[in-house]
C-alpha cells in the first residue's frame, strides 16, 4: 500500500503530506494515543527513507480512536 502512496507522491509532487494515525476504541485512551502515534511516525519514516521525500514536507499526527 505504501508503495502505491510513494508512486502518487512522485506523480503529483505533493508540497505537504499529513499522515494520520488512528486506532479502534478497544483499550485505554493512553494506549491508543501511543499506538496511533507510533503508526503515524512509522509511515512518516517510511516515506522519508524510501521516497526521498524531505522530512519537512511530512507531518505525522495521532488521533487515537477519536
Amino acid at each position: 500500500m505504501l508503495s502505491k502512496v510513494q508512486k502518487v507522491i512522485g506523480d503529483i509532487g505533493a508540497s505537504q503530506i499529513e499522515v494520520e494515525g488512528h486506532t479502534d476504541s478497544s483499550g485505554g485512551k493512553k494506549i491508543n494515543e501511543e499506538l496511533s502515534a507510533k503508526r503515524a511516525k512509522s509511515v512518516q519514516s517510511y516515506l522519508v527513507s524510501n521516497n526521498n521525500v524531505p522530512a519537512e514536507k511530512i507531518t505525522a499526527t495521532s488521533y487515537g480512536y477519536t
